[in-house]
């Protein structure tokens, strides 16, 4: 077993050294216009100068017909066709980019910097109000049909199509405000008068507001086949309701899925030798593997899979297994969001008093033995490779710090809350606790030491049905960062269809407006002003509050390869280079 003890002290010029030079083998896809080229040059400048740094060493299983098996996610979706049939991160396999490829990938410089996939270029121009996107002109679909802009453009009509179907809301989120696309959305066009095909590999999407961090929803949209899927309607698409929806005729990526097992959630995929790609990007180096849903423990231990994720209370049983390679990872998030629905919101000084109480040391003590990390910041933004991208150097950092652990503090707040008739002590918080733990039980006991009762509901369609319904006060959060520029992602759908405004009734128009201030700027000076005046509204009245990191472990036989050096990101999904196609295996 091999892993780093001093882990948790990483820092993201180190990830990006590991990713420059893993990927060194293959040739580097053209730049995205964001920096993402010259950020990595700079980190192989330095390369040498860092201990420990060296190749990986090909595992046996690279270019052999072992099966890999691989732990998949609980819930599918709806098929392996991207965002369009929730086969994406949140909600279905991790493989559809490896078979129906989007415009882009989140690689090793994380979610604000995008690293082109199918795309040869994807640029935001004209002050953010316009995006051009170049594809290659040797790209190709499975069956030898050329792709072209004319796919792009049809899959971003499915987004605003009329029976579009998103998991998440208003299927518009993945690439809003495209200019015309409320029209066809009406059905009053034919067409969506922002998307300009310039030729078969040029096209340009133009907006009604600035172009925002939409890299990670693209990172989700699969670019769909025109001249295959067209002979379906849209409802049926976006439903799966169609013959190959799992395992799809046409294909864009470097592996197919050769078959789905709907009742055992096993998805099992072969590479394609053929992929037009594998000039370009370099072939993949495994063969075959499966996703394979519900895994656990107890199947690692008996031989029955290659890799499993354990949280901290599993880590003294798997710490001195022979034979295996321990990952550890903590940039995920557990904190809590309050409703700010006009019937239940809380003010200020309450909102300060439940800050105050809670105590995050004890948080990462207790939940992951001393493996978590406090959060340094109410947006969550501690060993996250893209804080320091969103976050704003020029801002000041004093307005994301957390309330420190003061209980005293959080008792005269209570009591000057309660004296200007914005507390009632005999009030009782709805706390929404997912799917239970330890989390809401600290919470509530934290909050009783104050003189705060809480009643904690269980479950996640509990969880589900009182966030969508607003009868509730607290609600657990675990997941990924929401700071600064990236809640603009989160914050400024839908009021009523999208996830995060329905969820916690947070919709702050003087908080949208900014963000598309902060958005559409090209002006540094600007654009640290907006940012900064988000930043304190967020602060102010924002719903989502950073306690701790989470520590979870991903844990592998050698036969996977492991880690070279430990840290590289290097599993099932898109926070590698290229996830478990495993370009670090080429030699």
């Amino acid at each position: 077993m091999r892993i780093k003890r001093n882990w948790l002290n990483f820092t993201l010029l180190s990830l990006l050294l590991v990713f420059a030079l893993l990927v060194g083998a293959c040739a580097a896809p053209a730049t995205t216009g964001d920096g993402a080229d010259t950020a990595m040059e700079e980190a192989s400048d330095e390369a040498a100068d860092l201990p420990g740094i060296q190749f990986a060493v090909n595992p046996d299983t690279v270019d052999s017909d072992r099966l890999l098996i691989l732990p998949g996610r609980t819930r599918f979706g709806v098929g392996m066709w991207g965002g369009m049939t929730a086969g994406n991160w949140n909600f279905g396999s991790e493989s559809f980019y490896m078979v129906e490829m989007p415009l882009i990938f989140m690689g090793p410089m994380g979610n604000t910097t995008p690293t082109p996939w199918l795309a040869r270029r994807i640029e935001r121009v004209d002050d953010n109000m316009a995006m051009e996107i170049e594809l290659y002109e040797d790209a190709v679909w499975s069956d030898g049909t050329r792709i072209t802009t004319a796919d792009v453009a049809y899959t971003f009509e499915l987004l605003y199509h009329a029976d579009a179907d998103y998991w998440l809301g208003d299927a518009k989120v993945l690439f809003p405000n495209i200019t015309g696309g409320q029209d066809y959305f009406e059905g009053k066009a034919d067409s969506i008068s922002g998307i300009k095909i310039i030729d078969d590999f040029n096209m340009r999407i133009e907006a009604d507001h600035p172009i925002g961090l939409v890299w990670r929803p693209l990172a989700f949209l699969s670019v769909l086949p025109k001249h295959h899927l067209s002979q379906y309607t849209a409802a049926q698409l976006w439903g799966g309701d169609f013959p190959d929806a799992w395992v799809p005729e046409v294909t864009s990526g470097p592996y197919r899925v050769v078959s789905w097992d709907e009742e055992a959630k096993v998805l099992e995929l072969q590479r394609n030798e053929d992929w037009w790609g594998n000039a370009i990007y370099g072939k993949p180096g495994i063969k075959r593997y499966a996703e394979h849903s519900g895994l656990t423990l107890d199947n690692f231990l008996a031989g029955e899979s290659d890799m499993v994720k354990v949280g901290a209370s599993d880590y003294e049983t798997v710490s001195d297994l022979p034979d295996t390679a321990i990952h550890p990872r903590t940039f995920m998030m557990t904190g809590y969001g309050l409703n700010r629905g006009d019937d239940r919101k809380l003010s200020r000084k309450v909102m300060d008093a439940i800050a105050f109480a809670v105590n995050r040391e004890l948080w990462a003590e207790v939940l992951y033995f001393g493996f978590g990390q406090p959060e340094d910041s109410v947006f969550g933004l501690r060993g996250h490779q893209t804080a320091n991208e969103s976050f704003c150097a020029d801002c000041d950092a004093g307005l994301v710090v957390p309330r420190s652990f003061d209980p005293e503090k959080a008792k005269q707040l209570l009591a000057e809350a309660e004296a200007e008739g914005d507390w009632d002590p005999n009030r009782v918080l709805i706390l929404l606790g997912g799917a239970g733990g330890d989390a809401p039980v600290l919470l509530q006991q934290q909050l009783a030491d104050i003189g705060v009762q809480t009643e904690i509901l269980a479950g996640r369609e509990l969880q589900q049905e009182r966030t969508s319904s607003g009868d509730y006060d607290i609600s657990m959060v675990g997941g990924w960062v929401s700071n600064t520029l990236r809640n603009c992602e989160y914050w400024v759908g839908s009021c009523e269809e999208d996830l995060w405004p329905a969820n916690y009734h947070w919709c702050n128009e003087e908080f949208r407006s900014m963000c598309d201030v902060a958005m559409g700027t090209t002006d540094p000076d600007e654009k640290t002003r907006a940012t900064q005046a988000l930043m304190e509204i967020y602060f102010e009245d924002g719903p989502i509050w950073g306690v701790t990191q989470i520590a979870e472990f991903y844990v592998m036989t050698d036969a996977l390869g492991g880690f070279i050096p430990e840290e590289a990101f290097n599993w099932l999904g898109t926070s590698g280079e290229k996830g478990v196609a495993s370009w670090y295996w080429i030699e």
